[in-house]
């Protein structure tokens, strides 16, 4: 549980806020992102994007993985309450989750790809948990 919560802490300290170019498009770990400035939330969260590799009903369930992916995602890892990110599908609420965050799409999904996972779903979110 330590290790969820540095993981938490970690990604709820990343810096500048930003929205990938092409939100909805398909990218791959070969695409060199474009990072284009945003306007902060009006509640003053960060907006990110994150690339879900698992979702789980008990933080425990992630444990392992979370172990696993320290190294290779670092600070990008995150693992959290689904309800900590605003713009997630509906279908993940209730639950928890591990993936990275990053400032665009393809930087996110790239991270869990060259960690050797498979992204499970990415999206535009706004980060509402603060540490």
């Amino acid at each position: 549980m330590r290790n969820v919560l540095i993981a938490i802490g970690v990604a709820l300290s990343l810096g500048s806020c930003s929205e990938d170019p092409e939100p909805g498009g398909a990218s791959s770990a070969s695409t060199a992102p474009t990072v284009s400035p945003s306007t902060p939330t009006p509640s003053g969260f960060e907006e990110r994007w994150i690339a879900v590799i698992r979702v789980a009903s008990e933080p425990s369930d992630l444990d392992a993985l979370t172990q696993q992916l320290l190294g290779p995602l670092g600070t990008a890892l995150v693992v959290s309450p689904a309800e900590c990110f605003e713009g997630l599908p509906d279908t993940v609420l209730g639950g928890y989750l591990i993936g990275a965050v990053r400032d665009t799409r393809s930087e996110a999904e790239g991270l869990v790809l060259d960690a050797g996972e498979e992204v499970v779903f990415s999206a535009h979110v706004t980060i509402a948990c603060t540490d």
